[in-house]
C-alpha cells in the first residue's frame, strides 16, 4: 500500500536545532552572570543528569513546571556548595536559553525542500518561554 503524508513534524529540540549546544552555552553564561566559576565542565554533566531526572518527574506528573524549573538549580547547587538564590537563576537561565540558538548542519536544506511539498510543522515539549 502507498501512502501520501500530507503534514510532517518537526521535534524543535535535538532534530533542527542543536539543544545540547545552546543549553550548555545558556548555562555558561548564566553562571558567569551570576559570578560563579563556570571554566570547569563538571557541572554540565552534573546539571544534565540531574536535568534529566528532574524532567521525568515532571512527566510522571510527581512534580509541576514551576517546581521542576526550580528544582534541577537546586539539586545542582546543594551537590556543588553553592549559595544562589535558585529562582532568579532559573529566570536568568530560561532567558538566556530562550535567546540562543544553533541550527544543526544541513536542518535548513532539509526544510527548504519539503516546505511546499508538505505541511510542517514544529513540536516540542519544551518550556514555553525557552522555546
Amino acid at each position: 500500500m502507498n501512502k501520501t503524508y500530507e503534514l510532517i513534524l518537526f521535534d524543535l529540540d535535538g532534530t533542527l536545532f542543536d539543544y545540547n549546544r545552546a543549553e550548555g552555552y545558556a548555562l555558561k553564561k548564566n553562571m558567569e552572570h551570576f559570578g560563579i566559576n563556570s571554566n570547569s565542565n563538571s557541572y554540565l554533566e552534573k546539571y544534565r543528569t540531574i536535568n534529566r531526572e528532574v524532567w521525568r518527574e515532571f512527566e510522571r506528573g510527581e512534580i509541576s513546571l514551576n517546581e521542576l524549573k526550580l528544582k534541577r538549580f537546586k539539586v545542582l547547587f546543594d551537590e556543588l556548595g553553592i549559595e544562589q538564590h535558585i529562582k532568579s537563576f532559573s529566570d536568568s537561565y530560561l532567558n538566556f536559553i530562550s535567546k540562543t540558538s544553533f541550527v544543526i548542519e544541513d536542518a535548513e536544506k532539509i526544510v527548504a525542500s519539503l516546505y511546499r511539498k508538505y505541511k510542517l510543522a514544529l513540536v516540542t515539549n519544551g518550556i514555553y518561554s525557552a522555546q
